[in-house]
């Protein structure tokens, strides 16, 4: 199978995690040409352990912080190039907002090659479709948000990288400058112009048997995503949100618990790059550490009536 990835990365600081390393390491036993394009500053550690990745320098993109993902990968794709994207079976586009994978790639691109042959284009997860008015819905040229691909990864196979619909596509996207905008003009659009094109879509993670009415399945319920559906990927920004306006708050730990004691993934990748990356209070509240100890707990030679305790 020629396959290739365009891989995306932002980092306020320029710094790689170890966790986009062993991302990128997996995704190259499966695609072999990636190219990595950053958005902003790198740090020289991380251009080395990305230059690691691609099979020469040119392949390395390091741009301005502008446009979002949609603009990277638009970068990214200009510079494999249509004739050369042609001669590909399938060309994914990545990105570093997931921790993972928890097995390897090969089995999810395995499954998909043989249990739906018949898609244009296809990725890890759909997002639900929906209509009430929110940040997304009002950035939206729709109007409204559609079932979708989540452009975090997303595959495109043959037949879809020679239409003209795919290439029309990233020389018509529009400016992006906000979050809700990359959603509203590129992650909703792109499934929905390759649909209108003709092209067959569906996700490797199939979600009918969840029970929740968030259309965003990966931050409603990433535990049972991974226990139950086969999820080989977890979104960092479970633990980076309030998850009280999701779920009762046992979803993040769950995931994490999961990871550490049903997978091989080292979780201490997990745990350095939200060390550097989010408060110590807002790790805390995600992995649930807090606890309510006894009254008769003693500490110091001292008796206390109630005390909170997290672990370390």
């Amino acid at each position: 199978m020629n396959r290739a990835a365009v891989f995306v990365f932002f980092d306020k600081q320029g710094v790689a995690d170890a966790y986009v390393d062993y991302f990128l390491r997996s995704l190259g036993e499966v695609c072999g040409r990636v190219v990595v394009v950053v958005n902003g500053a790198l740090t020289d550690a991380a251009r080395e352990m990305f230059l690691r990745h691609t099979a020469s320098a040119d392949d390395l993109i390091v741009r301005g912080n502008e446009g979002f993902d949609a603009w990277a990968y638009k970068a990214g794709i200009e510079h494999i190039g249509r004739e050369a994207a042609s001669s590909l079976d399938e060309l994914v586009i990545a990105n570093d907002t997931v921790f993972g994978p928890f097995y390897p790639f090969a089995e999810v691109f395995g499954e998909m090659e043989r249990e739906r042959p018949e898609l244009g284009f296809w990725g890890l997860t759909k997002h639900a479709a929906y209509e009430r008015e929110d940040l997304v819905t009002r950035n939206s040229p729709l109007g409204y948000v559609p079932a979708h691909l989540q452009a975090y990864f997303v595959a495109f196979r043959k037949a879809a990288l020679a239409s003209d619909a795919f290439w029309q596509f990233w020389t018509q996207l529009l400016p992006i400058a906000k979050y809700e905008e990359a959603i509203g003009k590129f992650e909703t659009l792109l499934t929905q112009s390759l649909e209108n094109a003709g092209f067959a879509w569906d996700s490797f993670v199939q979600v009918a048997e969840v029970a929740t009415d968030d259309p965003n399945f990966t931050l409603y319920c990433p535990a049972t995503l991974l226990r139950d559906c086969r999820m080989p990927v977890l979104k960092a920004r479970v633990f980076k949100q309030d998850t009280l306006s999701l779920n009762a708050g046992e979803q993040p730990r769950d995931a994490y618990d999961y990871v550490k004691y049903e997978t091989d993934y080292d979780e201490d990748m997990i745990l350095a790059s939200l060390i550097r990356k989010v408060g110590q209070y807002q790790i805390v509240k995600s992995l649930c550490l807090t606890y309510i100890l006894p009254r008769d707990f003693a500490m110091r030679g001292r008796r206390c009536s109630c005390i909170f305790f997290t672990r370390t």
